[in-house]
């Protein structure tokens, strides 16, 4: 089976930047192999408003919708061949992070980017999603990613 090596962050949800907390609410894939992207962000609004206290459900969800709008539009872009959203080919995930959302925004964070290698990058971002955004509210978790060597060794043999 042929390992398809693919790049992604956790999108996270920052309330208050003094405090420092957050949440996962989402993760973003970039398959470079297959011009792909994959994203899944969490709509569900009561995990936040038991962190946080004070949240607006409402704004949340409009600013995830629009996201999930704005993956949509990207994945139909690059399925396409339409690259006019970017200046130039996405060449890494931080370009779809950066199209996604400002580098500066307060609220909204991406991680640090995490690499892996998965037969089915797809089915890897639902299983992602399932580990470190749904399980990880639900259980009070936080999701760790072991790389082996092996896998490591591929990845850095099939860097861009």
């Amino acid at each position: 089976m042929t390992m398809k090596p693919y790049q992604f962050a956790i999108l996270r949800y920052r309330h208050n930047a003094a405090r420092g907390e957050f949440v996962n609410i989402g993760i973003v894939m970039w398959v470079a192999s297959k011009r792909a992207v994959h994203g899944k962000l969490n709509r569900k609004t009561g995990r936040l408003k038991k962190f946080f206290g004070t949240f607006d459900g409402d704004l949340y969800q409009e600013v995830i919708d629009n996201l999930l709008g704005r993956i949509r539009l990207l994945q139909h872009a690059l399925a396409q061949e339409q690259t006019n959203l970017f200046a130039g080919q996405p060449g890494s995930i931080q370009d779809v992070m950066d199209s996604l959302i400002r580098e500066d925004a307060m609220v909204l964070q991406w991680s640090e980017v995490m690499v892996g290698a998965f037969p089915d990058p797809a089915v890897r971002a639902d299983q992602l999603f399932e580990e470190l955004v749904t399980r990880a509210g639900e259980l009070g978790e936080t999701g760790s990613l072991v790389i082996d060597r092996e896998t490591a060794a591929f990845l850095r043999a099939h860097q861009a």
